[in-house]
């Protein structure tokens, strides 16, 4: 019998754990859960903060400053910065509704969009490119609308039990300028 090295089977235990929790996630959004408006705007979310750039990472430095920020504006919630080497898919749990072509907004098939996602996880999400059943337009998954946000990237900002209220639109300037440097937005999570 031919034993794997440590550094074998942690890398291939590494990427089945990765396998399994995008199935999981791609499960819960074929799962579309409608809330009310009311719901979805008053109940605490976990906020992720994203570059619109999928590719976008910052300087070490740069993360210890984006964290002692949140920290000193939101001193009682918990804050979580991670950034990646690959690009990672930040979906918005149980806040799912659905997806949209971004040429002719026909709503997608669910499990086309399962099918080009697992095809893309499949490089990392370094390959997002597609063509759109629809209206056969060359697109990206980053480029799709969706209902409610998700997004690409490798560096994710999260902030647990937020409310829309408690994220000012000075808050999120101040972040996408003078804190992180780049164009961002936000998923509101649910799970």
């Amino acid at each position: 019998p031919t034993c794997l090295t440590p550094a074998v089977s942690h890398n291939a235990m590494r990427t089945t754990t990765r396998l399994i929790i995008f199935l999981f996630l791609i499960l819960l959004s074929s799962c579309i859960i409608r809330n009310s408006a009311d719901n979805k705007s008053e109940s605490p979310m976990i906020f992720k903060i994203i570059p619109k750039n999928p590719e976008y990472v910052v300087a070490k430095d740069k993360l210890i400053e984006i964290e002692q920020y949140l920290t000193r504006i939101f001193p009682d919630k918990t804050i979580k910065i991670e950034q990646f080497d690959t690009i990672q898919f930040v979906d918005c749990g149980e806040n799912f509704e659905r997806v949209i072509c971004g040429h002719c907004h026909d709503t997608i098939d669910v499990e086309k969009w399962q099918e080009w996602m697992t095809k893309s996880y499949e490089t990392g999400f370094e390959d997002r490119k597609i063509i759109m059943q629809c209206c056969a337009n060359n697109s990206t998954l980053d480029k799709l609308i969706y209902e409610q946000s998700q997004g690409f990237a490798k560096l994710i900002i999260q902030i647990d039990n937020m409310t829309d209220d408690e994220m000012s639109v000075q808050t999120f300037a101040n972040l996408q300028d003078f804190i992180i440097g780049a164009p961002i937005w936000y998923i509101k999570s649910k799970y």
